[in-house]
Formats: structure tokens, C-alpha cells, sequence
């Protein structure tokens, strides 16, 4: 019993985390897909790269201990309980979860098939002057050249890259794969491929992979051609061109999925290149560094509370308080205020009813609920937590504070 309950809880929680990262991860991938479509010519394809970095940061900051934020204070927390949630939680729960594990798996797997096919390749002898501090070698089943592999990365040549690109094109599409390399790109892209994974039911996680693939390779792009004369940069642009034609007229097993727009992509930003410029990074800079610190004082705010409050204290676990059958067959509604103090493990303890309207109806069942939630561990504990738990027969019952111009401070002892 306690380990279904256990696991049940379980389930809640990761649900609820889930999808209160939602606004604050929306809001910064809007944010990021905007600069990709309007601002990268003028900020940098390498300083929007990294940019991308908002993302882990974010999701850090809206998940920042209790401690480290500051202190406010809170209202009276009113809590409705209805039949109807009794047995529709517990599915809506389940569903929930299914659905999610479901989608997290097929993910996985779609994932695992597009980053782990086996390229059958056999080594490469470059006739080029420069060093190649990686294995290097040649496939029939790419058409493009790539990096493989997180530990000991390989780069993968198309079979006819001789043929393909002049000694140019081919110093410089391995000095970008190289930049790939140096920046450590594929653990980047695997950590990327995480989240796409736990966050796959957002649409906006999958637009933000693909724009996070494409700006990863215009910032290549850039820092091979920086201060490369017009001639290199023209050839840079063919051995692009000759990608796409070489994709186009065969049959590959391995191609990475955004080839021909991300090349097209490239090309543009080749050709439509402006000079950056500093005052703009800076103002975007500010915009996030306010974003972070509204995310962080912000933080994780739980919607399973009727009315709104500010306060730091963060349910992880709450027990829905069963309905009387005797006042639902009677048809009677109310409530009941309670006062309680949370431990600095987040235990609720001295639990003690303050008001109830009407009087030993609903009192008993408050309490035991009430005493099975659990919190947030914080520093010291806080005393006198105020929560006010409505017994509904439906949502549109009409509720009243029984406790009124009640304003408790969080202090801790």
C-alpha cells in the first residue's frame, strides 16, 4: 500500500515539474527562435550559438532552492476538494503519466535510430597539409561530410570526395567539421536531445532543436571564413552546393535530416553577411540577464491552489482529503481553516483546526489529509502556515474566507 501510494506520489511530482518548466522554457525558446529569425546577421551566429545556453540556464533557475530566494510574505491558501476529484485525479493522473512515458520512449527510440546508424566506412588518405587530429574516413551511405561519435569522434567523408571537392573546398569543410570538434558539439547535441526527449510534448522544443542545430552550424560557418578573401569564401559556397547536388542524385542511409535547408540556410547567411553589431548584443544581453533574475526570484509556482500566493513555501505532495459520504448524500458543503507548522525536512506537524463552517462535519478529514503533505525542505522550518481546504459538490459553489484579513510572514525558527 505505502509503495503504490509512494510510486503514485511519485508520478504527481514529476508530472507537476514537468509542466511548470513549461512557461519559463516557452518563453526562452521564443525568445531564441526570434533572435535565429530576425537578429543573427547583426548579433553573430557565434554569439547566438551561444545564446542557446539560456536554455540549461533557465530551467536551473526555475528550479533554485527555497533558500536561495527571497523572503515575502503569504495569504491565507484556500484549497477546494469535490467528488468529482476523487477517482478523475487518480485517472487523469495515470493518463498523464502514460501518456508522457509514451511519447518519451518514442522519442527515444526515433533518436536513437537517426544518431546510431552504423556507417560502414574504411579509412581515408588525405592529401592535404593539414593536421587532422582525428580519425578520419570515407562511406557510401553519407553524402555529405559529418562527425560520429561522443567519446572518439570520426569524421565521415563521402566515398567520392576526391572527385567531389577541389584541395580548397576540402581544407576548409574539415577545418568546419574540426570547429565541431573542438567545441564539443556532439555532447552538446546529445545533452540537446535530452531535453528534446523529456519536453517532447512542446511543440516549441522541437522548432528550438532544429533552429539549435542549424545556428550550431552557421557559427561554424563563421569561424572558418573569418578573414577568408572573396575567393575562399566563393569556394566554401560550391563545396556547399555540391553537398546538396551529391545528396540529391543518390540514395544515402545516413543524412542528417535538415541537410538541404540548413545548406541553403548557410549559403544566405554566406552571401547576406552584415557587420555585427556590439550595442545590440549588449541590450540582448541585458533582457536575459533581467529574464534570469525574474525566473529566479520567480521560481517553480504551483497552479494546484485555487487562489494565487507569493510565498516561498512549495508543496511537493498533497493528500486529497476524502469527501464525507454522509455529507455528500446530505448535500451538505463548507470548510475548514487549519494552522500547522512545516519542519525543515517539510513535514507537517502540530496541525490544529482554527474555524470549520459547519462545525464536525468536515474537521477530521481535513486534519488526516493535511497531515500526510509534505514540502519543500527549507533552513529552518516555518510556524503558523495558514491553508483554508473548501469542501465543494461542485466547482461552482460559492466559497468564503471563515478567516478574514488574515496575513501571516514566513518566519522561520
Amino acid at each position: 500500500m505505502n509503495s503504490s501510494k509512494s510510486s503514485q506520489n511519485g508520478k504527481k511530482k514529476m508530472i507537476d515539474w514537468l509542466f511548470n518548466q513549461q512557461l519559463v522554457l516557452s518563453g526562452a525558446l521564443i525568445l531564441l527562435l526570434l533572435v535565429e529569425r530576425h537578429l543573427v546577421k547583426q548579433l553573430s551566429a557565434r554569439f547566438s550559438y551561444v545564446l542557446w545556453l539560456l536554455i540549461p540556464i533557465v530551467l536551473v533557475a526555475n528550479n533554485l532552492p527555497n533558500e536561495l530566494k527571497p523572503q515575502t510574505d503569504f495569504v491565507l491558501t484556500k484549497y477546494t476538494v469535490t467528488l468529482a476529484e476523487q477517482g478523475q485525479g487518480q485517472f487523469n493522473l495515470q493518463f498523464s503519466w502514460f501518456l508522457w512515458l509514451v511519447g518519451l520512449v518514442s522519442t527515444l527510440f526515433v533518436s536513437f535510430i537517426a544518431h546510431k546508424q552504423r556507417i560502414a566506412h574504411q579509412p581515408a588518405q588525405l592529401k592535404i597539409s593539414q593536421q587532422v587530429p582525428i580519425e578520419v574516413v570515407t562511406s557510401f551511405q553519407v553524402a555529405s561530410p559529418l562527425l560520429i561519435g561522443f567519446i572518439k569522434p570520426k569524421l565521415v567523408l563521402p566515398a567520392n570526395y576526391e572527385s567531389l571537392y577541389t584541395q580548397q573546398q576540402l581544407a576548409m569543410i574539415i577545418e568546419h567539421e574540426l570547429c565541431h570538434y573542438r567545441r564539443k558539439d556532439t555532447l552538446f547535441n546529445l545533452f540537446a536531445v535530452s531535453l528534446l526527449c523529456l519536453f517532447w510534448f512542446n511543440p516549441l522544443s522541437w522548432l528550438g532543436y532544429q533552429s539549435y542545430r542549424r545556428m550550431q552550424e552557421l557559427a561554424c560557418d563563421e569561424t572558418v571564413l573569418h578573414n577568408k578573401s572573396p575567393e575562399q569564401r566563393l569556394a566554401y559556397g560550391k563545396a556547399m552546393l555540391l553537398s546538396i547536388e551529391n545528396n540529391q542524385h543518390q540514395l544515402y542511409a545516413y543524412t542528417h535530416y535538415t541537410e538541404k535547408r540548413t545548406m541553403l540556410n548557410r549559403l544566405n547567411f554566406i552571401k547576406t553577411r552584415s557587420a555585427h553589431k556590439p550595442f545590440l548584443q549588449i541590450v540582448l544581453l541585458t533582457l536575459v540577464t533581467g529574464l534570469l533574475g525574474g525566473v529566479a526570484v520567480a521560481g517553480d509556482h504551483t497552479n494546484e491552489t485555487l487562489a494565487k500566493h507569493t510565498n516561498e513555501i512549495k508543496p511537493i505532495m498533497r493528500i486529497e482529503p476524502k469527501y464525507p459520504p454522509l455529507a455528500a448524500r446530505d448535500n451538505i458543503e463548507g470548510s475548514v481553516v487549519l494552522k500547522y507548522d512545516i519542519s525543515s525536512a517539510g513535514k507537517v506537524e502540530n496541525v490544529s483546526i482554527v474555524g470549520a463552517e459547519p462545525q464536525n462535519v468536515f474537521n477530521h478529514n481535513a486534519k488526516v489529509a493535511l497531515e500526510q503533505w509534505q514540502y519543500q525542505p527549507s533552513s529552518a522550518g516555518f510556524k503558523g502556515v495558514l491553508v483554508q481546504l473548501d469542501f465543494a459538490l461542485s466547482e461552482l459553489s460559492a466559497k468564503r474566507d471563515l478567516i478574514e484579513r488574515i496575513k501571516v510572514s514566513n518566519s522561520a525558527h
